[in-house]
């Protein structure tokens, strides 16, 4: 089971999104998150430009992913990353 952590602070500007994943379902959270933030960014009137920020997209380490699957999840998450480039 992965833990999903999300803290919204609003007293300083936002300057990027970090994400990190070890599994298909955390890796499906992410896109999520991230295709949801930035159709809610879009729909603000006053929208942070969620878009042009910087979105860093990291496989983190799970050492029950077998070596297919780690190939698999790699290729993935450079495909989302890939998605959110300008």
């Amino acid at each position: 089971m992965h833990q999903v952590h999300f803290v919204c602070v609003c007293l300083f500007e936002i300057a990027g999104c970090f994400c990190v994943y070890n599994s298909k379902s955390s890796l499906s959270h992410v896109q999520q998150s991230l295709e949801s933030s930035l159709l809610c960014d879009l729909q603000r009137e006053n929208r942070r430009d969620f878009h042009r920020l910087p979105i860093v997209v990291v496989l983190g380490h799970n050492p029950d992913v077998d070596e297919r699957t780690l190939t698999l999840l790699r290729e993935e998450g450079q495909l989302l990353a890939d998605r959110f480039m300008l």
